[in-house]
């Protein structure tokens, strides 16, 4: 038997038979479920509506189906799915209705009863060409997004992204991008945008780090200038610019959680009041937000409204830092650099193999933001057709492994330290490593034993033990 495409497997894989006969079907499970696709009937039009699917689903059609005008039932499933590929079953005598649904755009006209063999050829010509189409798109919404491109690559990690991005971009309810900054989350929520339904309406980004609370609530949801007349606004808010289209809320944890409960508001209703109003307005509006933070632990500090969370939680895509697909940095590098050569029309450039390793080794703390920044700078000052590691302008100490961090850092003391402790080095080092160690966590879990121990992966009393030892001072509060 000769195996499937790897394009048909690829996307649609699945094919909901209408019609009332089920032995098309029969024939159709033995020779299409061995390439991988899923079979389903209706033997009803009414039924077919709730069984329809956005993607990976073609639909063959039987034109004489008892509870619907077959011409009906198209128009009807073009207008829920308009790039659904049908497939026309007509009877042999009515080539009236075969012309007639060839010219509606059908992706083809079968022949009642069908020939199995070119029913099989039709549908993983109609998989195949569903799969090219949705690629397209895609791309160009992808490419049509903006210059900083994180999904390009080849990690698992980013295709898991991509898999994600192409399912909520067919979906309406709200999303959460988590991820570092400079990981493309503003990117990311302009690539779903321009892959859904609503890609032909505006995408309105706000910041919400940028603005201190009662200033965002008027940018948001706009103000009213006069109570009397609540047509008359001093500002539409970037709720109301949105209508149609998608909102991104960036670093939507720095709000506080009045505001957080008026966005829970008006994903849940589509309704907000605007500022110094008291009149409802309704808005058709999509609503994505980014965080750099963990929101669980967020909720658990009474920081985060639990509700919104909840509702995010359901369509989460997480962005992973760039140093965790290093796979990826090389083939983003070259991308920036051939960007930049357009963009500033230079000639043509490219990595030496010192300046390859130094792009693979350093940890890219601001991620895919500070490689672009970095591949931009070094293309513009670089001498010649070759960028050298110097001229990429990274921090080196910051791709050190953490034998390079202590061997760099001790060798300016070492001479002193074996001087003052008569050879006892190593517990000096141990014990003055250990106190910061366990100071900074304290700090940065705001005196909390509980967290700190968890963090440091040591027994709480353990970390009391050594807290009194190096009578480090925390919160007495969180003891």
């Amino acid at each position: 038997m000769r195996g499937p495409s790897p394009v048909s497997l690829a996307m649609a894989k699945e094919l909901l038979i209408i019609d009332d006969d089920k032995t098309v079907a029969l024939k159709a499970e033995r020779t299409l479920i061995p390439l991988g696709f899923n079979i389903i009937q209706s033997i009803d039009f009414q039924s077919a509506l709730h069984m329809l699917k956005a993607t990976e689903q073609i639909v063959l059609l039987n034109t004489s189906i008892p509870d619907s005008n077959g011409l009906d039932a198209l128009h009807k499933i073009r207008a829920v799915y308009p790039e659904t590929p049908v497939i026309a079953l007509c009877r042999h005598e009515d080539r009236a209705a075969q012309s007639t649904f060839l010219r509606e755009g059908v992706f083809c006209c079968l022949i009642n009863p069908v020939n199995i063999d070119e029913l099989t050829v039709v549908v993983e010509k109609a998989a195949q060409d569903m799969a090219q189409r949705l690629e397209l798109s895609r791309l160009r919404a992808l490419h049509g997004t903006r210059d900083l491109n994180p999904l390009i690559g080849k990690s698992k990690k980013m295709a898991k992204v991509l898999k994600d991005v192409e399912r909520d971009a067919l979906r309406q309810e709200a999303v959460l991008i988590i991820g570092e900054c400079g990981t493309g989350k503003e990117f990311i929520a302009r690539a779903i945008h321009n892959l859904g339904s609503r890609k032909d309406g505006p995408f309105v980004p706000v910041n919400a780090s940028c603005m201190p609370g009662e200033l965002f609530d008027a940018i948001l949801f706009g103000k009213l200038d006069d109570v009397s007349d609540q047509r008359r606004f001093t500002s539409y808010g970037s709720i109301a610019r949105a209508n149609g289209g998608t909102l991104f809320i960036d670093e939507i944890t720095n709000l506080d959680v009045t505001l957080q409960s008026r966005i829970l508001e008006f994903i849940k209703t589509a309704q907000y009041v605007p500022v110094g109003g008291n009149t409802v307005v309704v808005a058709n509006v999509r609503v994505i937000v980014s965080t750099n933070k963990n929101l669980k632990d967020v909720v658990a500090e009474s920081l985060f409204n639990s509700e919104l969370y909840d509702i995010l939680h359901k369509h989460e895509i997480k962005l992973p830092p760039l140093r965790e697909r290093k796979e990826d940095i090389l083939v983003i590098a070259e991308h920036f650099l051939e960007s930049s050569r357009r963009k500033y029309e230079t000639q043509v450039k490219e990595f030496s193999d010192n300046a390859k390793n130094l792009l693979l080794n350093y940890r890219w703390p601001g991620n895919v933001s500070e490689l672009k920044r970095a591949v931009f700078r070094a293309a513009a000052i670089s001498e010649g057709t070759k960028i050298e590691e110097n001229d990429l302008l990274v921090t080196e100490e910051q791709s050190y492994s953490m034998h390079d961090f202590l061997k760099d850092k001790l060798s300016k003391y070492l001479k002193d330290i074996t001087e003052l402790n008569d050879g006892n080095l190593y517990d000096t080092i141990i014990s003055e490593v250990e106190r910061s160690l366990i100071s900074i966590v304290l700090k940065e879990t705001k005196g909390n034993q509980l967290k700190a121990a968890k963090a440091l992966g040591i027994n709480r009393n353990t970390l009391r033990t050594k807290v009194k030892l190096y009578k480090i001072t925390i919160n007495e509060d969180n003891i």
